[in-house]
This record gives C-alpha cells, structure tokens and sequence, in this order.
C-alpha cells in the first residue's frame, strides 16, 4: 500500500505543483502528465534490472535500496528550483521504486508458507490497489491543507521509515527452510 500510495500521493497536485515552479499555465497538464509518467518511465527501464540484482544481492537488500532512495528522491523534491529539475527527480525516484515490487513479490515467495502463497500475493495486490486509492485521496487532503511540499517531506519520511523496518527485519530473518538452499531465492 505504502509503494503505490507514495506514487499517486501527487495525482491530485502535480498540475498545481508544476505551474508553482515555473511551468507555463497554458501546458501544465501536459507538462505534469510527462513529470508524473516519469516515474513509470523508470520503472519500465529498470523493473527486470532490479529482479536481476535482487537475485544477486538477496530481495532484502534490495528492496532496502528501493525504499531508501525513493524516500530521499521524495526528500530532495522539497527543494526543487525548477521544473525540470523536479522532473528528473520524478525519474530518479522510479529509478528506485522499480526495486520495490520484485524484490516484494519475490519475498513473498520466499517468506510464506507454500499454502499461504497464493493468498499471500493476492492480499499483496489488493493493498496496492488500496494504495491506489488512498494515494490521491491523501495528497489532495494533505497538500490542500498543509501544501505541496508538506506531502514530499511525509512520503519521504514514511519510505525512509518502511526502510528501516525492513533493515530491522534483515538481522531477524525467519526462514522457509526448504528455500534456504535454492538458488536466487
């Protein structure tokens, strides 16, 4: 819920944002539409890469990198100057949330009981699709009262927050012992 709601946290601002920093009114929906497409753009380039390197460097670590720096992406768009310079950041911030979902699912894999997986992927995707749901919801209640950077500095702080859990989890790691001697598992 957390990764998706981090995503489309913004739907609801983005246009307004983009005008804030200079974008021109007359192409601020087209303007917004490319910097919030950049996220996907960066997942698309970098989804199986992350699969790969999870398998390398275990799903933990990666989905550890992923979480972290998606956090301080979130952080870093607090101080934006420009729109251009928040449109790179809207990739550099896909560029690691692409390591979520591998490294998410193939946890689930790893972690759940063998007759629990199925229902262990499916209560996964409907907290996505919650967070899809929650993700403008909140943007636009938290940004409209608070304001748009308000939202940056919370998802920053709430990735970087999931990180730490996960860093945590890394040095307790309950085992499924069949899986322990599988390769890239």
């Amino acid at each position: 819920m957390l990764v998706s709601t981090s995503v489309l946290i913004l739907e609801p601002l983005i246009t307004i944002y983009v005008v804030q920093l200079g974008g021109p009114v007359r192409n601020a929906t087209l303007s917004s539409g490319i910097v919030f497409s950049a996220v996907g753009a960066a997942t698309v380039i970098m989804g199986s890469r992350w699969g790969k390197i999870g398998g390398r460097i275990g799903y933990e670590k990666t989905l550890l990198i992923g979480l972290a720096g998606g956090g301080i992406g979130n952080l870093l768009q607090l101080v934006t100057p420009n729109l251009v310079s928040f449109g790179l950041l809207r990739f550099g911030y896909g560029l690691f949330f692409a390591a979520v979902y591998p490294a998410l699912n193939a946890l689930i894999i790893k972690y759940a009981e063998p007759d629990f997986r199925g229902r262990a992927v499916s209560l996964s995707q409907s907290a996505n699709q919650f967070g899809i749901v929650a993700g403008p919801l909140l943007g636009g209640f938290i940004g409209g009262r608070t304001g748009i950077p308000f939202v940056f500095l919370l998802t920053g702080l709430a990735l970087l927050g999931a990180a730490r859990w996960v860093k945590a989890f890394m040095a307790e790691k309950p085992r499924v012992p069949e899986l322990d001697n599988k390769p890239g598992v």
